[in-house]
């Protein structure tokens, strides 16, 4: 890495006291967005949690209707994509629970 001197500097590369703090004012914020993003993006300023089966207000039925049936809720709970409880679609729900 070069370093330059400060005699190799020149006046018009060094930025007034001014803009100098806007920078730091700049990543202040920057700064502080980010964490307010992870805090809100984690759920902890959620008012309270989404409870399973309420109702959304003012969701209307749209006309797009499917023909497919819903899957079953025991198909929906215990499936898992992943072999650390086995290599059967039926293993990682069973052997699980022991582990």
């Amino acid at each position: 890495m070069l370093l330059s001197r400060s005699s190799d500097l020149k006046s018009s590369e060094i930025p007034s006291r001014a803009l100098f703090l806007k920078r730091r004012e700049f990543m202040r914020t920057a700064a502080g967005l980010g964490v307010a993003g992870s805090i809100y993006g984690a759920g902890l300023l959620l008012a309270g949690r989404a409870h399973a089966g309420s109702r959304l207000a003012g969701v209307k039925k749209g006309a797009y209707i499917l023909s497919d049936a819903l899957t079953p809720l025991v198909d929906v709970t215990s499936y898992n994509n992943s072999y650390e409880f086995g290599t059967d679609k039926k293993d990682p729900a069973a052997d699980s629970r022991t582990a």
